[in-house]
């Protein structure tokens, strides 16, 4: 049996660099994978990479978290099968570098939604899932540097909210590790 056999796995940020490596190794370990990405030609090479390599089948969404209403995240056409996740992987976060005094309301407010709320969001909606099958399996991806506060010069909004996810991966490893939920991050450097 592969290690993660009948097991579902969503990844968020799929279709290029991380995501897609990890797309690939959860589906080499029998995982029955879904993946999200804004770029559907990559996305379907990715599909037919994994499908070729390890002869098992992969559901493909794309969608560009930033042009569509931050409101309407849970009427996208993919969002049952993310809230029926078995291990959720969120490898998304738009970087923006710009200096502080640059930076508009509209910037601030994207940035901290995309590279906080949205993941936080994903989180909740597959936690009440997890906790009825007592499993799950969590993993973002933060910044590099965002393990602590930090000063930064010119990507002050992408830091803050990737540090931000520290915080909400303690708090769902501590309050759902009863439930056999684990929630972990990764923070990677340049890549």
């Amino acid at each position: 049996m592969k290690l993660f056999e009948r097991k579902k796995v969503f990844v968020i940020g799929g279709s290029g660099g991380i995501g897609a490596e990890l797309s690939c190794l959860l589906a080499a370990n029998g995982a029955e994978t879904y993946i999200q990405g804004r770029n559907k030609v990559k996305l379907q090479k990715l599909k037919e990479r994994i499908e070729s390599n390890y002869k098992t089948s992969v559901k493909i969404f794309s969608c560009d978290f930033e042009k569509i209403n931050f409101s309407d995240i849970n009427k996208l056409e993919f969002y049952d099968e993310l809230c029926d996740a078995d291990i959720l992987c969120v490898c998304y976060g738009p970087f923006l570098q710009k200096s502080i005094d640059e930076m508009s309301i509209e910037e601030w407010e994207s940035t901290t939604l995309l590279n906080y709320a949205l993941p936080g969001f994903f989180v909740t909606s597959v936690l009440k899932n997890m906790k009825s099958k007592m499993w799950g399996r969590i993993l973002l991806f933060g910044g590099t540097g965002t393990s602590f506060r930090n000063e930064y010069r010119t990507n002050i909004a992408y830091a803050g909210a990737k540090t931000g996810l520290g915080v909400l991966v303690q708090s769902v490893a501590s309050c759902y590790s009863k439930y056999g939920i684990t929630c972990n991050a990764i923070l990677p450097g340049f890549t």
